[in-house]
């Protein structure tokens, strides 16, 4: 029996195991679904709401039949008014979970109905002038073409003040190399000055310049350079390791019979 026991425990084990994997991924693919439905209802919403705007923009002003719809009172606008926008933004609602979305829903819809309401009868209380929106078909041509010559004018000022930035990131790089090259010129003519002192060098003959002093880039190496194989392998053979194979002869113990021994071999037969 405790055979069985044994062997059955891997097995209980493994179909736990199992068991919440699968729990796991209904979990995973539920979401999934939710997360669907909901990118879903927000693309029909957003697509109806494109299809309204483009249905009002073709029969004319979209203002006008919200405001009818109301009750509130539409004046023809005057041509001579500067024309406004008025611009609608909507926010993306996260979608809740069971009753409690329900309620959530039920409530907020009452509560903006009320706002509404309440801040519509207060205009229509306290206001006693006409309530004058914009006509789309009035709007004259000049208005659209002076946006166009805004943005357009933002747009060439931003071009140019790029520009400017890029030709001032140049003149700083030749500044850079400029000064570099005036380090490398005092440096040759300070090692030209020092040959003529110390009489090393007969006549002028110009300094030699070495390699490895310049990048690849054109700019001073700041970094060292690694040696070659050879500088690597001379330094290398300075190492003890490398130049007594063994224990050397003057660390190694000598025994009282070679101390002896030696003493012996130098002292002159009489």
């Amino acid at each position: 029996m405790r055979r069985g026991d044994w062997s059955s425990r891997p097995a209980e084990a493994q179909r736990r195991e199992e068991r919440r994997t699968e729990f796991r991924l209904a979990e995973g693919l539920q979401r999934l679904d939710q997360a669907k439905h909901y990118h879903l209802n927000t693309l029909t919403r957003e697509q109806r709401r494109l299809s309204r705007d483009l249905a009002s923009i073709k029969t004319g002003n979209s203002w006008k039949r919200g405001f009818h719809s109301l009750g509130l009172r539409a004046s023809n606008h005057d041509a001579g008014r500067p024309a406004a926008y008025y611009k609608r933004t909507l926010l993306p609602i996260i979608p809740l979970v069971g009753k409690e979305a329900d309620d959530h829903k039920s409530s907020s819809l009452q509560a903006r109905v009320q706002e509404f309401i309440s801040s519509g009868g207060k205009r229509t209380e306290h206001s006693s002038e006409t309530l004058c929106l914009p006509d789309l078909k009035q709007q004259p041509v000049t208005f659209l073409t002076t946006t166009n010559t805004h943005t357009d004018r933002e747009e060439s000022k931003e071009r140019d003040m790029e520009g400017h930035v890029e030709v001032v990131r140049d003149r700083e790089k030749d500044s850079q190399k400029e000064k570099e090259w005036m380090l490398l010129r005092e440096r040759e003519k300070d090692n030209e000055n020092g040959a003529e002192i110390n009489g090393n060098r007969g006549s002028s003959s110009p300094v030699p310049f070495p390699p490895d002093m310049l990048a690849p880039d054109g700019h001073l190496r700041t970094v060292h350079t690694l040696p070659n194989f050879a500088q690597a392998l001379v330094e290398a053979r300075k190492a003890r390791y490398i130049r007594h194979r063994g224990q050397p002869l003057c660390e190694r113990e000598l025994t009282i019979r070679e101390i002896f021994a030696q003493d012996s071999r130098r002292t002159p037969a009489v």
